[in-house]
């Protein structure tokens, strides 16, 4: 007796095998663009940063072309800014020299020291360019991923642009707070606690995600959000935005409360940012 086989079908065989292709591609994209990206964040760091530098030198001769008085209108105007800022340097000199002796009379440990470093902005996604960029400062400048990036106001204030997420030696790759995958935590000034890009309220234009509030919290429109300070590698103080209009709070699927907020920082008008490194505290 001759037994019958059934023969696969082979629309379903060439599913399966399309199938498969297209999983393996999406995987190795995913894989091979990360390599990519890492290998060509330094190796494109120098025509990256000879197409900035030149940019900001077309800017700097640009005061050639102005006349005598507004010349001097203009380096009397730095001079006054120049004087102002060794007056605030003085002043903060002699705060910290404060504070270190009263830390000693009351014998407090010393406080979390902080380093500083400005670097400048050599990359944006045209699509995305206010949710990340890359600056000119990397892994041998003291950078690692997590240490806070702020922008500063001319009254000195820092402002909360995003933290840093990926480093190479010579430049970093940076999320702000419009990145839909960052989590940072804020303090309103009643004193409540909520995370930037969480929560159920609708993000309007120029807004991003406050929420898992107290649903119990008192909120005003324009109250300040500041850093924490809860996450290590980002001081507490900073400020991140300001909460808009009152219908935008609505209550969440959970018990908390979700805002909209408003950012603090102008990303269009960025060029140089600061990035707050933990002295001592690199790879942790």
């Amino acid at each position: 007796m001759k037994i019958e086989r059934k023969i696969p079908d082979n629309l379903l065989i060439g599913a399966g095998i399309v199938l498969v292709l297209v999983i393996f591609l999406t995987a190795g994209f995913k894989v091979l663009g990360f390599a990519i990206a890492r290998s060509a964040n330094g190796f494109f760091f120098p025509y990256l940063k000879l197409a900035t530098g030149t940019t900001g030198e077309i800017q700097d001769k640009s005061l050639l072309s102005l006349d005598r008085l507004a010349l001097a209108h203009q380096v009397e105007k730095l001079t006054n800014r120049n004087r102002e800022l060794a007056l605030r340097s003085t002043a903060a000199t002699g705060i910290l020299d404060e504070n270190r002796i009263l830390r000693q009379k009351l014998r407090l440990s010393a406080p979390a020291g902080w380093r500083f470093c400005t670097g400048e902005i050599i990359l944006r996604n045209p699509l995305r360019f206010q949710a990340g960029f890359h600056i000119d400062r990397g892994e041998r400048d003291g950078i690692a991923p997590g240490d806070a990036v702020v922008d500063t106001t001319s009254d000195g204030r820092l402002l909360l642009i995003g933290v840093v997420r990926e480093c190479s030696k010579r430049s970093s790759r940076i999320s702000t707070v419009n990145d839909p995958e960052l989590r940072v935590s804020g303090r309103v000034t009643s004193g409540a606690v909520g995370f930037i890009n969480s929560g159920n309220a609708p993000a309007g234009s120029g807004t991003i995600r406050f929420g898992m509030l107290p649903p119990d919290g008192s909120y005003t429109p324009g109250e300040a959000v500041i850093t924490t300070g809860y996450e290590r590698r980002i001081p507490e103080g900073v400020k991140i935005g300001e909460l808009v209009m009152k219908n935008d709070f609505i209550p969440g699927n959970e018990p908390d409360f979700s805002c909209a907020l408003r950012p603090a920082v102008n990303f269009e008008n960025l060029r140089f940012v600061t990035v707050i490194s933990r002295n001592g505290d690199r790879y942790q």
